[in-house]
């Protein structure tokens, strides 16, 4: 998936904290 590459990059240039992206995909598993 592009998106999660982009959000992946944003994470390793310190944009987004990690906590984000784990509660993020903890959410997309109970959809």
């Amino acid at each position: 998936d592009s998106r999660e590459d982009a959000m992946y990059a944003a994470y390793r240039r310190g944009y987004i904290p990690w906590r984000y992206i784990s509660e993020l995909k903890t959410t997309v598993e109970y959809l």
